[in-house]
Order: structure tokens, then C-alpha cells, then sequence
């Protein structure tokens, strides 16, 4: 048995309640596919530098060994702001 392939909006709904529970509501996301996995940079806002990534795999589990921890999410987040 070969588990469901997720799609690019289940993916940003699985990433976005991740930040949402892990970091709060001020970041963006932006989802690409590729290398067989699905890749999601965490931004604060819009052209600021990546806090992270979270790393999926094609049937929408998070690899949390290839994403960012979101503690060093937060950290860079505040450094972020600090510099705004």
C-alpha cells in the first residue's frame, strides 16, 4: 500500500498551523516541491531574510532531521525585528 501523495495546499495548511502553534501569526510562507520533497521557507514578512524551512516529505509528513527547529526560528526572528 502506497500512502496519498499530499498536494501544495495541504502542505501550506500543515506549515502554516505548524508556525501558527510553534512561532505565532507574523510570518509568511512560501512552498516549493522538489527533490521528491516539499520544501516551505518561514519568513517574518515580506523581503526579509528565511527564518527557516520546514521540510515535508510527498505524503505531507514534517522531516523535522532536515527542518529548522523552531526555537532557532524564534531566535532569528527576534533578531529580525530588532533590526527593523
Amino acid at each position: 500500500i502506497v500512502p496519498a501523495l499530499a498536494d501544495q495546499s495541504e502542505i501550506e495548511n500543515k506549515a502554516l498551523r505548524y508556525v501558527l502553534r510553534n512561532l505565532g501569526d507574523a510570518v509568511i510562507i512560501e512552498v516549493r516541491r522538489s527533490d521528491e520533497r516539499w520544501h516551505v521557507s518561514v519568513y517574518a514578512s515580506t523581503g526579509t531574510p528565511s527564518l527557516g524551512r520546514l521540510v515535508y516529505d510527498l505524503a505531507g509528513e514534517l522531516l523535522k532531521e532536515n527542518s529548522t527547529p523552531p526555537e532557532i526560528m524564534r531566535r532569528r526572528a527576534i533578531e529580525v525585528a530588532g533590526d527593523a
